[in-house]
Order: structure tokens, then C-alpha cells, then sequence
């Protein structure tokens, strides 16, 4: 076998060598990284005035911009195969829907929209006839409010914890092992070439895991 080295490659060798030297890195941080780091500020900057150690939503607040951030710039941006490029536009954009659910803790409103809206008696209290000096409030609920009312948060409940396994399971993604248990039982849909092509990893591929998000 004849193996024959293009110029290119001398090219990028060469290329790879200015790379490393002092100039070009000092050139690199003055141009390029110094001027990220302030847009950066500027792009996070309501999430690093509010930061608390303390509090795990600024965590997914640091989220929700990264995330969309890159959504936008991978659909805009992206050099890869544009149906990988898709699918990924498509699993960053619903992740991020998704924690800005949590952040903004609309549970509540969108399960009034569906069952119904709970009804907003005004808060009367009455003093406690067990303990002096206490007030308790007084219930203007009927029946029906109080199953509507008891229909609401169940539903809002349940909305919440079932999306915030959806915000994982889009961040984990689907492993390896799984997409050879998938080939397993589908390869015989697929023709010797289309899987030389991995054409069936491009159909198994759903464009959810964080750790394919890179272009």
C-alpha cells in the first residue's frame, strides 16, 4: 500500500506549532478570551447578581442560559450533519423550556388552564377558639372548590416532578448499550452500506445528552 502525505498536512503541522508558541497564545488571550470573558458577564449577569450558594435554582437559572445560549448558537453556527444538528437544536430548546418551567414554578397556572381556575375568596380570619390570642383563616370553600382545589395541586404536582425527570432524561441521553441492543433488533432494516454509513445511528439518535452537544 502507497501512503502519500498531501502538503496540507505540512500545512497543519506547521499550523499547530505557531499554536503553541508564546506569541500566539498572548495574541489568542488578548483577542479572543479577554473579550469572551466580558461578554460572558454580560450574558450571565442577572444570574451572577442574584447567586446565592445556598439556593439550587440559581444553578438552574446558569442552565437555562448555557443552554439556550447554545441552541441558538449551534442552529446558527453548527458545521455538523444537519439532521444530528436538528434533533440537538430541538433536545437543547425543550430543555430549556422545561427549566424555565421550574424557574418560573408555573405548575400551578398551566394546571388551572386545564382543570379549571381555583377560586379566590378573600382571606378572612377568625380568632382561634382553642388557643388565645391566635387567628385562624376562615375556609370559603365549597365542596366542589375543595376538589377542584384538591384536583389543581395533584395535577400541578405531578406536572412538576414528571418534567424535572424530563429535564434529566434529556441531559443523560440514550448510551451506548442501548444503541446496540436498538441495532440488535432493527439491523435487519438497514442494508450493509447504510450501516458502514451509520445511517442507523443517525435514526437512533434523538438529539438528547449533553455530552454529544458540541459541534
Amino acid at each position: 500500500m502507497k501512503v502519500e502525505i498531501a502538503n496540507s498536512f505540512f500545512k497543519s503541522l506547521k499550523k499547530l506549532s505557531w499554536h503553541n508558541t508564546f506569541i500566539y497564545k498572548c495574541w489568542d488571550t488578548i483577542y479572543y478570551d479577554i473579550p469572551r470573558f466580558f461578554r460572558n458577564i454580560i450574558l450571565f449577569r442577572k444570574a451572577l447578581y442574584n447567586y446565592y450558594w445556598f439556593d439550587s435554582s440559581y444553578m438552574m437559572q446558569f442552565m437555562h442560559i448555557c443552554i439556550s445560549d447554545m441552541a441558538e448558537k449551534t442552529d446558527k453556527y453548527g458545521n455538523e450533519v444537519k439532521i444530528n444538528k436538528d434533533k440537538k437544536v430541538a433536545a437543547m430548546r425543550e430543555a430549556a423550556k422545561l427549566i424555565k418551567n421550574k424557574l418560573d414554578d408555573n405548575y400551578i397556572e398551566r394546571a388551572e388552564e386545564k382543570l379549571g381556575k381555583l377560586p379566590d375568596h378573600p382571606w378572612d380570619f377568625i380568632e382561634s377558639k382553642d388557643h388565645s390570642g391566635c387567628f385562624q383563616l376562615i375556609d370559603h370553600d365549597t365542596p366542589e372548590e375543595k376538589e377542584l382545589r384538591t384536583k389543581v395541586y395533584e395535577y400541578a404536582r405531578k406536572l412538576e416532578e414528571d418534567e424535572w425527570n424530563q429535564i434529566w432524561d434529556i441531559l443523560k441521553g440514550r448510551t451506548h448499550s442501548e444503541y446496540l441492543a436498538w441495532l440488535e433488533i432493527h439491523k435487519h432494516e438497514f442494508t450493509q452500506e447504510e450501516l458502514d454509513n451509520f445511517d442507523a445511528g443517525y435514526q437512533f439518535f434523538d438529539g438528547k445528552g449533553m455530552s454529544s452537544w458540541w459541534d
